[in-house]
């Protein structure tokens, strides 16, 4: 189930809201995972966008913002993954996304990255010596 609260209407005034996010969801319907179109479908109930838009699908494609492949030296030893299966076994989803009042702001263009360099490199498992996060920035 997903909760977005609406406190923050509840204030009136003239805030505007702003929430960056790590949703930590999966691309494809996984059982104990929230996946991308019921987020969306839940931002979009609240009256929320997102900065890469807010369609599942293209979501999917284009706001993917993490590749994650555990050793099986690190702790989680369930997520660990082969380094030759990390392309199928790795984690590359939606996670990190921007969230906003679509009646306050209008996403013109966004940016991701993953290399410290503004520039995103879905090829590349991270974290890796020159960028530390398991996520990318938004």
């Amino acid at each position: 189930k997903v909760v977005i609260s609406k406190y923050w209407h509840a204030e009136g005034g003239d805030h505007q809201l702003i929430i960056g996010l790590d949703a930590n969801v999966s691309k494809v319907p996984k059982s104990g995972y929230l996946d991308i179109t019921t987020f969306v479908g839940a931002v979009r109930k609240a009256g929320l966008s997102t900065c890469a838009g807010d369609d599942p699908e293209e979501l999917g494609r284009t706001a993917v913002t993490t590749f994650n492949c555990r050793t099986y030296l690190q702790t989680q030893l369930n997520k660990a993954v082969r380094s030759k299966e990390r392309y199928e076994k790795g984690d590359r989803n939606p996670k990190d996304l921007i969230l906003f009042h679509e009646t306050q702001y209008e996403a013109v263009a966004w940016l991701k990255d993953n290399t410290g360099q503004c520039t995103f490199n879905s090829d590349i498992p991270f974290p890796t010596l020159r960028f530390p996060s398991d996520h990318g920035i938004v």
